[in-house]
């Protein structure tokens, strides 16, 4: 008997399972989406890491086809956001990051463009209408503002906040960070914002 006790301890550390306090948590998983820039993923899991415990940084794959739009040549954010959504493990935030044009409904208008969506424990966002001055920083705020909306945030009516809503228009770069009453709910989702 301790003998097969023996033979399956070594064969655990023969396979080199390594259990992790990270393997139960919440994980925002960065899905880069084929064409977009390496250097921009690699800043935004960067930035990702400072304020969150667990984020990964998965290969690049192809926008699914089952997304396109042909009459707008564009994609479309929600059903991308479903594609994800089948693909997530428990406990997983997807974050896809393109650089493709994306869109969804918004009140009666069928095909509105946006920077990003989010839904449940999905969010895609583009690069196509960020400003490409200050990229980065605009970027960076977009996936900040999606991730919100993943852990259960509205639209905020404090202009400044990141939360705040675009309302058609780009001005993310009057956005200084989130406002007390966003930063302290994502403080007690375990964000150090």
């Amino acid at each position: 008997m301790k003998a097969i006790i023996i033979i399956i301890i070594f064969s655990f550390f023969i396979t080199g399972y390594k259990y992790t306090d990270t393997d139960n948590k919440p994980c925002i998983n960065i899905l880069p989406y084929k064409g977009i820039d390496t250097g921009l993923t690699n800043f935004i899991y960067k930035e990702l890491n400072k304020i969150y415990p667990n984020v990964v940084l998965s290969n690049a794959i192809p926008l699914s086809s089952r997304a396109y739009y042909s009459p707008r040549k564009r994609y479309r954010a929600d059903t991308i956001l479903l594609i994800q959504r089948e693909s997530a493990k428990k406990n997983q935030y997807i974050l896809g990051i393109t650089n493709k044009d994306i869109s969804t409904n918004k009140d009666d208008i069928f095909d509105w463009g946006v920077f990003g969506l989010a839904f449940g424990n999905s969010s895609i966002v583009s690069t196509h209408r960020l400003l490409k001055t200050n990229l980065k920083e605009q970027l960076l705020k977009t996936v900040l503002h999606e991730l919100g909306h993943t852990q259960g945030l509205d639209h905020c009516i404090i202009k400044s906040c990141i939360m705040s809503d675009a309302e058609g228009k780009n001005n993310i770069d009057n956005e200084k960070g989130f406002c007390n009453k966003c930063k302290n709910f994502l403080i007690k989702k375990g964000f150090k914002v």
